[in-house]
């Protein structure tokens, strides 16, 4: 019978050594090193091609989240266990949840031990995870992972190896004793024809790394031939040199004098050692002139003994490199290079490498976790065993997962009311923290009803101006204030009749009755237009400017997207209209960022009885001094442009 939730963390009865088991009917024990698991050290030591492949398959690894899961039915990929307000958690999920939460010492230090262990399996194919008790862990337990090189059994007990920053307590020895209660599990990758030796790819590389050390070591070879030795000069006997003197101390020149091929030498080397000390001497660019009969210049010979680059070293080395990458468990391109790669290329193989290489790895940790940890534990915990086995720890690998940009056409469906908001949101890269809040909304929905009708201003301002927005307000409006035929001005009718618009137009009018003049603009400047009339139109325009830079933005975003592994999804969310004030546009880069954003700029002008060239004119000018300048935009800065245009 399962125990009572105490709603502390599991006490689990740890085992000691003698009980851990790798599988069934099998008791830990260590084996030395494999030949070619030496090698394989030795080379992740040396190859820097094989310490890439490591690296990048430990820090995969190292991003896999581990989940307490249920078996799916038939074997299927693992169910998370969550608690949701429908269905709390059993005592057997809470126990199993907590003891999930402990792995590897908890959230924080899980991903170092993750890192080493599949660094210790992507190499040599084994390694060890030890679980000792430690009072000083908020946990109560202390986890490490050990390579093989690390553990010993005395026969009886066992030992792992330690340092100075180890344990202040064995600080003088290279050996301590495991606490007494502890677990230790054996996880090495299984060989296919002898399961209980250890297994890794680096097996099958290694005379692929021997070609490429050696093609290493054959340049090196040709480099230091090329300077173990200048060779050797030949120049007739018969030519003698002329040397320049050393100068009196009056500055005069001294005889000239002349000797063999020694004054050359000397001189060759005086000019080199001038260039070496200083590049810019003359003497580094000009030669040294030397003066000898014609006869004789065609008697000069330079012999060298040094070996030339053999013209196929790049050839074999890319041909190794090739065969290495083939050989390893992991995308060939992650070590070749994708410089040729489409973004849709890219992302298959950044998948494949997840659900191909990386998974399968984590599988093997979390499944020697998942018997050695926690179905154990969960059993000490007078838990069902039958219930026991149907939960694991599994690898959860969504964060590997760079998934294609299929915002636009996330944004498209949410649009033609295909898609939810949510899923809009997890397509462009937002979590539901970034849902409008309902004050939020509600705001958005009457400002866009502004925008389509200007005549609703003077009832909807008031509320938009309030801090927060509530349902009650909405439902509270008093609509006896607008004028009942221009309430539905420009909009169709869900039933299809005609809009107001289309009405007046049909009756050759071009814009309804004018409202009535109530006072002057307190904005001054002359405006031929009523407090009312006045508000409607910096309101309407209001919608227009933030609807350009809303626009400016998501093209911005999407400009800098291209540059980025993922497209614009991967860029930080921010506010589109807000994109400006950080990323600060180019005055040539405004134009084709605002295009066709105060199109309508002219039609809401009628309305108004408002000259549409010019508010248009002015609208955009407005807008673009906002791109260029950085500074946020306002109603009340929207308003002073206005009435100074």
């Amino acid at each position: 019978m399962a125990r009572k939730n105490s709603g502390t963390a599991p006490r689990a009865k740890m085992m000691v050594a003698s009980s851990a088991r790798v599988a069934p009917g099998r008791r830990i024990g260590r084996t030395p090193n494999a030949a070619w698991q030496e090698q394989a050290w030795d080379y992740f030591d040396s190859m820097g091609e094989l310490r890439f492949a490591a690296s990048w398959i430990s820090n995969s690894a190292s991003r896999v989240s581990l989940t307490l899961g249920r078996v799916g039915p038939g074997g299927s990929e693992p169910v998370p266990v969550r608690e949701t307000a429908d269905r709390p958690l059993s005592p057997l999920e809470q126990d199993a949840s907590r003891l999930v939460a402990e792995l590897g010492g908890g959230p924080a230090r899980l991903p170092e031990m993750m890192q080493h262990l599949a660094t210790l399996i992507a190499v040599a194919g084994l390694g060890w995870i030890l679980i000792e008790e430690d009072p000083l862990s908020p946990t109560g337990w202390k986890w490490s992972s050990r390579s093989n090189d690390e553990v010993r059994d005395t026969g009886t007990h066992w030992e792992v190896e330690t340092g100075l920053d180890d344990d202040p307590e064995w600080d003088d020895l290279s050996w301590r004793p495991v606490a007494t209660n502890h677990v230790m599990m054996r996880v090495w990758k299984r060989h296919p024809r002898h399961p209980d030796v250890p297994d890794s790819p680096v097996r099958a590389v290694i005379p692929v790394l021997k070609q490429l050390k050696g093609i290493d070591a054959h340049v090196n070879a040709t480099s230091k031939s090329r300077l173990s030795g200048a060779g050797i000069l030949f120049s007739p006997s018969e030519v003698e040199y002329q040397s320049a003197g050393d100068e009196d101390d009056d500055g005069v020149d001294g005889d000239v004098e002349y000797s063999n091929v020694d004054g050359l030498l000397n001189d060759l080397i005086d000019n080199a050692s001038r260039a070496a000390e200083d590049p810019d001497d003359p003497a580094a660019v000009i030669p040294l002139p030397i003066e000898v009969p014609a006869e004789y210049i065609d008697s000069f010979r330079h012999m060298t003994f040094s070996t030339e680059y053999s013209e196929t070293v790049i050839e074999l080395t890319d041909r190794a490199v090739r065969r290495f990458a083939l050989g390893m468990d992991m995308p060939p391109e992650a070590v070749t290079g994708m410089s040729d790669a489409s973004h849709w290329a890219a992302w298959r193989v950044a998948e494949e490498g997840v659900t191909i290489h990386i998974a399968p790895l984590v599988r093997v940790i979390t499944t020697a976790i998942t018997l050695n940890w926690l179905h154990v534990n969960l059993e000490a915990l007078d838990h069902d065993p039958v219930e026991v086995s149907k939960l694991v720890v599994y690898g959860d690998t969504t964060s590997l997962l760079v998934r294609p940009d299929k915002s636009a056409d996330a944004i498209a469906g949410y649009e033609n009311l295909e898609v939810s908001g949510d899923a809009m949101r997890r397509e462009s890269g937002l979590t539901l923290d970034d849902k409008p809040s309902h004050s939020e909304f509600l705001r958005r929905v009457l400002m866009r009803s502004m925008d389509r009708n200007p005549e609703l201003s003077s009832v909807l301002l008031p509320i938009i101006a309030k801090d927060v927005i509530t349902s009650e307000m909405v439902e509270g409006i008093d609509w006896s204030t607008v004028n009942p035929d221009q309430q539905n001005f420009g909009v169709r009718s869900m039933d299809g009749n005609q809009s107001r618009r289309d009405q007046f137009e049909q009756a050759g009018q071009s814009q309804p009755t004018p409202l009535k003049t109530q006072a002057e603009s307190p904005a001054g400047g002359g405006m031929a237009a009523s407090v009312t009339t006045f508000e409607a139109l910096i309101a309407s325009m209001d919608g227009v400017v933030y609807r350009a830079l809303e626009r400016a933005g998501n093209r911005m975003r999407a400009e800098v997207g291209r540059g980025v592994p993922g497209g614009n999804v991967m860029v930080a969310a921010m506010e589109p209209s807000e994109i400006y004030t950080i990323v600060k546009p180019k005055s040539s880069q405004v134009g084709p960022l605002v295009a066709g954003a105060f199109d309508r700029v002219a039609e809401l002008a009628v309305r108004f009885n408002v000259d549409g060239p010019e508010l248009t004119a002015s609208v955009e000018a407005y807008t673009r001094s906002l791109l260029t300048s950085g500074e946020t935009h306002t109603v009340k800065a929207l308003a002073s442009w206005l009435v100074k245009a």
